[in-house]
């Protein structure tokens, strides 16, 4: 059987699923069904939203999450594992300062136990700014790479900003 014209058919049909058969029906059979009975589907509500509370406590524990690992990684002396990690945590950036001060403080380390001397000296600044009453521990600070490191971005940061 050959068709006589090529009909596409109403949107109507296609929303709500209707066969493959009676959509390529030729145009007489089309014609026989009606379209206007067919139920419109409706659009789904949009879910809710959620509290920004919720978001960004969840932030907070994958950051925790992230940090844990990092400090597994930091012990076991894979620093460039915890610069990757660390790095590419999204949610450090969205949690509460304190974390961020752990994270950025544990970055610093790592830099410079890997020699990458302008990194750690920019992590240190980064925790500087965070937080500017941070301290490290004493045995912490008494280390010959960090220590001076925490003192100079101490020192940057006690500075008066430049006009």
């Amino acid at each position: 059987m050959k068709r006589l014209f090529n009909v596409r058919p109403p949107m109507s049909m296609l929303r709500t699923g209707a066969s493959v058969l009676a959509i390529g029906a030729p145009l007489w059979l089309g014609a026989c069904a009606s379209t206007d009975t067919a139920p419109v589907a409706t659009p789904a509500p949009a879910p809710a939203a959620r509290p920004a509370a919720v978001i960004l406590n969840s932030m907070e524990q994958r950051a925790q999450a992230a940090i844990a690992e990092a400090d597994k990684q930091f012990t076991a002396g894979d620093f460039k594992g915890v610069i990757a990690h660390l790095t590419t945590s999204k949610a450090i950036d969205f949690a509460s300062i304190a974390t961020q001060v752990q994270a950025h403080k544990l970055l610093a380390f790592s830099y410079c136990l890997t020699k990458k001397t302008a990194l750690c000296n920019a992590e240190a600044e980064r925790v500087m700014v965070l937080d500017p009453r941070f301290q490290l521990p004493e045995a912490e600070r008494s280390h010959p790479t960090w220590g001076p490191a925490f003192d100079a971005a101490r020192k940057k940061a006690a500075l008066p900003a430049k006009p």
